[in-house]
Formats: C-alpha cells, sequence, structure tokens
C-alpha cells in the first residue's frame, strides 16, 4: 500500500503498470527490466504449485488411484504448456484483463494476507498477550481497509 501510494505521489497518475509512468532515462528503464524479470521466477513458482496440486488431484481420482509419478509425461507436459497458453492468450485477447487480475487481487491478497491468517491466530491462541492480540487487531484492521480500498480502485477502473 505504500508504495502504491508513493508511486501516485512521485508519477501522479499510475492506474496502469507503474513501469509505464516512468520517464525514459537509462536508470528507469534499468528499473523497470528488473521488474519485470523479478516476474518470471513469480510466475514459474506460482504455475508449479498449481501444476502440482492439480496433477496430484487427478492421479487420486484416476481409477485405480495413482501418484503424479504415475502419470505420463509427455501428457503432464502437454496438458502444462497448453495451460500457459491459454492463458497468455486469455491476457492479451480479453480488453482489460489487467483490471480484472487487480480486482481479484485486491480481495484474495487482502483476505489471504492480511485478516485471516490473523483471524486464525486469535482461534487458535485463545490467550494470547495483550500486545501480540492488538498487533493481529492492527493486521487485520489494515488488511480490511486495505482490501476495500484496493477492490473500489479496481472496480473504478474496471466498470470505467
Amino acid at each position: 500500500m505504500a508504495v502504491g501510494c508513493a508511486g501516485a505521489a512521485l508519477y501522479g497518475d499510475v492506474s496502469d503498470e507503474l513501469a509505464l509512468s516512468f520517464a525514459k532515462s537509462p536508470l528507469d528503464s534499468a528499473a523497470a527490466m528488473v521488474y519485470a524479470v523479478q516476474l518470471v521466477p513469480t510466475s514459474v513458482i506460482v504455475f508449479f504449485l498449481a501444476f502440482e496440486t492439480a496433477e496430484g488431484w487427478y492421479a487420486r481420482r484416476r481409477d485405480p488411484p495413482a501418484t503424479r509419478a504415475d502419470l505420463d509425461r509427455k501428457a503432464v507436459l502437454a496438458a502444462r504448456v497448453a495451460t500457459v497458453l491459454a492463458c497468455a492468450v486469455a491476457g492479451a485477447a480479453v480488453p482489460r484483463f489487467g483490471d480484472f487480475i487487480a480486482l481479484a487481487g485486491s480481495v484474495t491478497n487482502a483476505t489471504c494476507i492480511y485478516v485471516l491468517p490473523h483471524l486464525m491466530y486469535f482461534r487458535t491462541v485463545p490467550r494470547a498477550p495483550a500486545a501480540d492480540r492488538a498487533a493481529a487487531r492492527a493486521a487485520v484492521a489494515f488488511g480490511v481497509a486495505s482490501g476495500v480500498v484496493g477492490t473500489v480502485q479496481s472496480a473504478r477502473a474496471l466498470l470505467a
């Protein structure tokens, strides 16, 4: 949230990727490239976790039940490539796809990062020290506030 506020203060309208709002100096171009490069391993990690989960789910539901290691590796590779290509086509073909992603991210990230873990903390540690409870309450409040602000901003961009 602080990065978003700082970007808005420094660059004005950042309704699109922050990297597109940079001046065109070599240093700014380098920063944009570093930003783009760091997305590559993030995508690989996220896709790997999704593939591993889906393949395990599929293998356990086969008749007879199997493990991921029992799946045909060529079919698994083909399904993975098809999934990545389908995501790329959807991202390129759907108008304002980034706005859909921003809306989903606003809701899910705030909920999964700030709200649910701290609510679970209250549930699992009922006699936590007062300072810990206060910090958890602050995290939940921050999560709700940032989730609401992000959701409203993303919805406004989507509906504009």
